[in-house]
């Protein structure tokens, strides 16, 4: 029964003590990890998004969050990566609010509540910082809310709204056009309330009316403040990384070939969990008929089998993007279900709109479903979970006719042993959430214990990690500090945009994170900064891998860095014949960094 369910605990919780809870939940982890890579890339942006802009081109196709992120950068400069990451706390945290908001009247709330704390697990173990991701999911929560509500309660300023949100969405990261697409809400909905066409063709015109206005506003405010002509080289610069090659990450047959491999992974994931429980729990059925059957035997194969996948989940054999795929792929599963059974058209609307964010929004990420999946599951999670959590009882019969008789057979599944199943299911993933909120932040993936000491910069106070990476850290940073003041140029080769960041130096290539580009754009970038600066950088490089596997550093091991180099061949050859060409000469080095300088900062 629903009262000795312990979702009671979630369903009598206040809500605002509920808010609360998760807002301070996402606050206790942000005082640890440093991460050079993404977190830099952001933080650099926010720096530089006033004052020199153009050394942040790259980062222009996300340039609505640049400006709020360096706005917040202005207000609170004394936070340093610490604030960063408290306005991404914030950002989130709002968009809870407005998707439990929206779904509350429609939903059971103590359903919602678990929903929205899985949610929050899951971010939980990716960037804490304010970026383009949560931004963009908070827009994009925002331009639901304002849609659905303007078709039930047929308001067209509440329509104007959502086609604004979804142009702040867009400029945020640009593939959020395709929130456009949502518009096919307006029609869903039309035809089931028997709307005209004339009228869905109204509420279309001024929904896209709200994108043209604000479109309009923010390429007039570009102009005005001297951004819209790097706006337009960001895009410029886009379109070419993804003209294709093998070595693009936005080429549009990378992109297909990540969407077909994630969503196709996310189904098999999920029917294969949800096949293996059906099957031992007819099992089970089958044994407690069985004479020999003993209920505590089946007990401890039951809390035998809990007991190893939590031991796999500590052992890190069961990896959190399972986790991801598995709730990805019943999400999916159970949306088709609402969408094409007997459902109220509340609850059909918001799974289709939820639906569209989930397919589009991961599909124009270079890693898709893998690193922003989890940003697109704010709508249709909850609502999968409570659809899920809802069911009663699963009963299947079939009849199987013969020349001379007809055989009936089934099974069922009986509502205690639903329960059951969901709520070993559900336990097994917040557990594993936990464990890797716990282990790994993000890109500095050590033991938490460990990570008791401080990097001396004023932008990373507050912030902790472990002994071995702040020494490495604070050798490069007094060491650096002879040969770089602040607005200095420096590059720093590859994955190391933090870098520009804690020195307050301006990025060589309009873009702090070189890797990013594949080689022959790196080459073009090296050198058209070189003719337009009329300058040589200082050269900051880092000698081993920082990122992914290696995430452990500087105890990642020679065989990724091998590897790695390996990869980046192509570019690394052309950085050091950058070097050769206008020389360099190394000035200092540890075990993770080398300095380069030239000989003359100025280029004749």
């Amino acid at each position: 029964m629903r009262s000795n369910s312990p979702l009671v605990i979630m369903e009598k919780m206040n809500v605002k003590v509920f808010f609360f809870l998760l807002f301070l939940f996402q606050v206790i982890f942000i005082f640890q990890g440093i991460d050079l890579s993404d977190e830099g890339f952001y933080a650099t942006f926010y720096q530089r998004i006033y004052n020199q802009p153009e050394t942040a081109q790259y980062n222009f196709m996300f340039w609505f969050s640049g400006i709020v992120g360096g706005a917040f950068v202005k207000v609170f400069p004394f936070l340093g990566l610490w604030g960063i990451r408290f306005a991404g706390v914030l950002v989130t945290t709002g968009t809870i609010i407005i998707t439990y908001n929206l779904l509350k009247k429609y939903l059971d709330t103590g359903y919602l509540k678990l929903s929205l704390l899985i949610v929050v697990l899951f971010i939980n173990n990716n960037l804490k910082e304010l970026h383009y991701n949560d931004l963009s999911a908070l827009l994009n929560m925002i331009t639901i809310f304002f849609l659905f509500r303007g078709l039930k309660e047929d308001k067209m300023g509440k329509l104007f709204l959502g086609g604004l949100f979804v142009s702040l969405s867009t400029f945020t990261r640009l593939p959020n056009i395709l929130c456009l697409g949502l518009a096919l809400a307006i029609f869903f909905y039309g035809h089931h309330v028997k709307n005209s066409f004339k009228k869905q063709l109204n509420q279309l015109l001024v929904f896209g009316g709200g994108f043209v206005f604000m479109t309009a506003v923010i390429l007039v405010l570009m102009k005005l403040i001297g951004h819209l002509d790097i706006f337009f080289n960001s895009i410029r610069l886009l379109s070419k990384m993804g003209s294709g090659g093998e070595e693009s990450f936005y080429g549009p047959m990378v992109l297909i070939k990540n969407f077909v491999v994630a969503y196709t992974g996310t189904l098999k994931y999920a029917a294969f969990i949800l096949l293996v429980s059906v099957i031992a729990t007819l099992f089970a059925n089958f044994v407690r008929n069985h004479p020999a059957y003993r209920k505590w035997a089946v007990d401890l194969v039951k809390y035998g089998i809990i007991l190893l996948l939590f031991l796999l989940l500590l052992e890190g054999r069961i990896q959190r993007e399972t986790i991801l795929y598995f709730f990805t792929g019943l999400t999916l599963i159970i949306t088709a279900l609402i969408l094409f059974t007997k459902t109220g058209i509340d609850i059909k609307l918001l799974s289709l709109m939820g639906l569209f964010i989930l397919l589009t929004y991961p599909f124009s990420s270079s890693a898709g479903l893998f690193t922003v999946g989890i940003y697109s599951l704010w709508l249709s999670f909850p609502i999968a979970m409570d659809y899920l959590f809802s069911i009663n009882s699963f009963d299947s019969q079939f009849t199987l006719s013969r020349t001379h008789a007809m055989d009936k057979a089934g099974f069922i599944i009986t509502g205690p042993q639903l329960g059951e199943i969901r709520n070993y299911i559900v336990v097994v993933c917040i557990f594993g959430c936990l464990v890797y909120t716990y282990r790994y932040p993000f890109f500095d993936r050590h033991d938490r214990l460990r990570m008791t000491h401080s990097i001396n910069n004023k932008y990373l106070k507050g912030i902790l990690t472990t002994k071995e990476r702040a020494s490495a850290m604070n050798e490069l940073l007094e060491e650096s500090a002879k040969y770089l003041k602040p607005n200095d140029y420096m590059l720093s080769y590859q994955c190391m945009p933090m870098l520009n960041y804690i020195t307050d130096t301006r990025p060589y290539m309009r873009n702090s994170y070189p890797w990013l580009y594949n080689a022959e754009t790196f080459k073009a970038e090296l050198y058209k900064s070189l003719e337009e600066t009329k300058t040589l950088p200082v050269v900051i490089m880092q000698k081993i891998k920082t990122i992914g596997d290696s995430s452990n550093w500087p105890d990642s091991s020679p065989e990724d860095t091998s590897s790695y180099e390996k990869k980046n061949e192509k570019r690394n050859n052309y950085m050091n014949e950058f070097l050769q060409a206008n020389h360099y000469r190394e000035v200092w080095n540890n075990t993770i960094f080398r300095i380069w300088v030239p000989q003359t900062a100025i280029v004749n």
